[in-house]
């Protein structure tokens, strides 16, 4: 098995052992409750499902990363890491597909639980996607930086308010151009299409910007790999 098989494998028994997917399982019969008791007449799912979907991805990549990297300090892993023949990448990706995997199965069944399955489901899997991979690496390149919750708590609610600043914009608060500058807005874009016709443009800039984001977010990831894990800070 390849390292990276290796880490991904491994990741997936922590997460089960630290009660993570009992944890989704409780959220799919909340949040499915909750939207259940929306109003279906007129319902713009453009709006409800992107929305939802940005929430849930915090709860699922954002905090779990957070959670995860917590008890990797607290039992010495993280910081083992440093003289393994892991890789920043393979550490990093690992993250990323199990999170991001655990959010999608877990939005996606409340999706089609509640609203059932009449969208475009290429285009709202891919917008999870790349949602769930920059939350993912965003939560890890904050949370390194500290050593205990206590620490982590005012950053991250301040990091998570503006990270769903967006939704001024998706659910008809607040429209602004400026929104198309925030990481997020590629993939709420795709998510939007799977319930909505978008232009060409539109379409073009939900790809690039998703490309250019991943990258610059993985590459700031790396970095603090390197500058703190590795370095032992």
């Amino acid at each position: 098995m390849t390292r990276f098989g290796s880490s991904l494998r491994t990741e997936v028994i922590v997460q089960f052992r630290q009660g993570f997917y009992f944890v989704s399982l409780f959220v799919i019969v909340i949040f499915s409750l909750l939207l259940a008791q929306l109003p279906k007449q007129n319902l713009k799912l453009e709006m409800v499902i992107p929305g939802f979907l940005v929430i849930n991805f915090v709860l699922t990549t954002f905090f779990f990363v957070g959670a995860l990297v917590l008890l990797e300090k607290a039992e010495g892993s993280l910081f083992g890491l440093a003289v393994s023949p892991l890789l920043e990448y393979e550490y990093l990706l690992a993250k990323v597909v199990s999170l991001t995997g655990l959010a999608a199965l877990e939005s996606l069944a409340v999706v089609g639980l509640v609203f059932g399955w009449q969208f475009k489901f290429a285009y709202l899997l891919l917008g999870m996607l790349v949602l769930g991979a920059l939350y993912t690496l965003l939560g890890f390149s904050i949370m390194a930086r500290f050593r205990s919750i206590n620490d982590y708590l005012l950053p991250a609610g301040l990091a998570v308010t503006l990270l769903i600043l967006p939704l001024l914009d998706v659910l008809g608060i607040w429209h602004s151009s400026l929104f198309y500058l925030h990481p997020i807005q590629p993939a709420l874009l795709l998510m939007q299409a799977a319930f909505r016709p978008l232009t060409f443009w539109e379409l073009c800039f939900a790809g690039l910007a998703s490309f250019v984001w991943l990258g610059l977010v993985f590459v700031w990831a790396q970095e603090v790999f390197r500058r703190i894990v590795r370095a032992g800070g």
